[in-house]
């Protein structure tokens, strides 16, 4: 690399007029989230001053086997991993915007922030980020989920990562200020090998890795669940290869599903903040649970979060009937309303309320069974301890007693044993003495 000519063409650029540099850093230095999202270092400048420095970058060999082929200013990019064996594109105005960035903000000027691009072209792996957005999750500061995962409130990110695009997709005849605040995202930090090697050979495929790694994280995100008044969906999800403020070109590398995943609710939807660090405490106890549990435990986590996005009661107690099931259906072909509605009252509550909660849920259940066959919910209901509660009373309490005994399973490592245990209509017996219930 001519480090003379390149150095030449910054200190030119430089002279010719810059109109700002934009730096942002987290102001928790030592936080690694911080530290990889919201540190970020841009220029601004004149197309032709910026020209100079990407002139001087084309002409260098160096950057040949970066794009495959002699380079020219009108279609070259510069390849750095993504999704794909190829990696994603790096506009070489975008590297030149860096170069400058940093020949300004770094103590060491112009040979500091060559120093920087060479590095990383000689780097054996480069940082990346995953990024699930989450909508109907409210938390206004990150908090760690497990190493190198994180909750996040979306405008935690800036908007090169990603979230430009996301605001696109966002439905145009509703205003951003009412979806925007409305969804976090889940960031897994992650290394990788360079997608293009300096030889010319293709590193291998990142696909299927990225693939199982996102179903992780949309399983985290359903997990949110777990808090009181989160109704998760995952609406979007990419790769972003960054090293934030250090790799050249940030805002070219994003790479993913930038498309609507999931139906996001047309209608103003009244989302409290949840306390982060206690919603990623719940969400890393499940993400620790073996296999088998989490797979008992994934259709009523959906289900229950389902739930809570639908308009219509009936279409609320199918998702609800769906997610009793799925939990407490298993073993034995006793009477599926009554198995369901006195596993869970046995599991989350007292015995003074046990019979209370049995016929909430039985009644949860039987709504659901009707509106699968076509039935409507009357808005009267029927009395339950002596008191009339209408379907939608009944399912808002069904929908806390599923959440609460969730989080019970999650905290006991698994579902109790029901094989010895008496499902008397009286459901008098608890399973065993640390599945009493305890509201969560």
């Amino acid at each position: 690399m001519d480090r003379q000519l390149i150095l030449a063409a910054i200190d030119q650029a430089i002279a010719r007029g810059v109109s700002s540099v934009e730096e942002r850093n987290d102001p928790d230095s030592g936080h690694k989230f911080g530290a990889q999202v919201r540190s970020l270092t841009t220029v601004r400048a004149e197309p032709e001053v910026v020209a100079i420095v990407m002139d001087a970058l084309l002409g260098q060999p160096e950057f040949h086997w970066l794009i495959g082929r002699t380079p020219s200013p009108d279609d070259c990019a510069f390849y750095i991993p993504g999704p794909g064996g190829g990696g994603v594109g790096i506009l070489p105005i975008k590297v030149a915007n860096w170069l400058l960035a940093k020949a300004i903000s770094l103590p060491g000027g112009p040979d500091e922030a060559l120093s920087s691009l060479e590095a990383f072209l000689g780097s054996s792996a480069v940082t990346g980020m995953r990024v699930a957005a989450i909508w109907g999750v409210v938390v206004e500061e990150p908090a760690e989920i497990e190493q190198d995962i994180w909750l996040a409130p979306l405008d935690y990110l800036p908007p090169s990562i990603g979230r430009d695009h996301l605001d696109e997709m966002l439905p145009p005849h509703l205003p951003q200020s009412q979806y925007r605040p409305a969804i976090s995202c889940i960031v897994q930090v992650f290394e990788m090998d360079p997608a293009v090697r300096p030889s010319g050979e293709r590193a291998p495929a990142w696909y299927s890795e990225h693939v199982a790694a996102f179903e992780r994280l949309e399983e985290l995100g359903y997990a949110t669940v777990l808090s009181p008044g989160a109704m998760p969906q995952v609406i979007s999800r990419w790769v972003q290869t960054a090293a934030v403020d250090s790799v050249p070109g940030l805002t070219g590398g994003s790479g993913g599903e930038f498309e609507m995943l999931e139906v996001v609710p047309n209608r103003r939807m009244k989302l409290k903040p949840l306390p982060a660090a206690d919603t990623a405490r719940r969400m890393s106890a499940y993400a620790t649970l073996p296999a088998a549990v989490k797979k008992d435990l994934s259709v009523a986590l959906r289900r229950l979060s389902m739930a809570r996005a639908r308009r219509r009661i009936e279409d609320r107690s199918i998702e609800l009937r769906i997610a009793l099931e799925a939990l407490f259906g298993g073993q034995t072909n006793m009477e599926i309303s009554h198995k369901v509605a006195a596993r869970a009252a046995l599991l989350t509550s007292e015995p003074a309320r046990r019979r209370r909660s049995y016929e909430v849920l039985k009644r949860a259940y039987d709504i659901g069974s009707g509106a699968v066959h076509g039935g409507l919910v009357k808005s009267s209901g029927k009395k339950i301890a002596g008191a009339a509660m209408s379907g939608e009373q009944v399912l808002q309490e069904a929908d806390e007693c599923l959440r609460v005994a969730l989080n019970l399973v999650v905290e006991r490592g698994g579902l109790p044993d029901w094989t010895n245990v008496d499902l008397a209509l009286d459901v008098r017996a608890p399973p065993d003495e640390d599945a009493t219930a305890k509201n969560t």
